[in-house]
């Protein structure tokens, strides 16, 4: 499963900053993607990530965007430790 998701200690500047991306790159309104594209600490998308663990899938594609490389990479880690941990 590949998805988007934002990561800061602010929920809002996560949503912002992914929403940003999003609406760049594909050229529509980050509305049309909100409810499957997780922001906040990684803890909150590790919760959202759990169901989709818990029903089969086996291989997530983060596309993590933070304030920087160096965050969006340690909030990636911070989702994997956690979802290894529960499964």
């Amino acid at each position: 499963m590949e998805i988007w998701c934002g990561f800061d200690t602010n929920v809002e500047s996560a949503r912002t900053r992914l929403a940003e991306t999003m609406q760049r790159f594909y050229g529509l309104p980050y509305e049309s993607f909100e409810r499957y594209c997780p922001a906040g600490r990684p803890e909150h998308v590790s919760e959202h990530l759990a169901p989709y663990l818990e029903a089969g899938c086996q291989t997530f594609n983060l596309i993590p965007i933070a304030a920087s490389v160096d965050e969006a990479i340690e909030g990636a880690v911070q989702v994997k430790q956690s979802l290894l941990g529960s499964a």
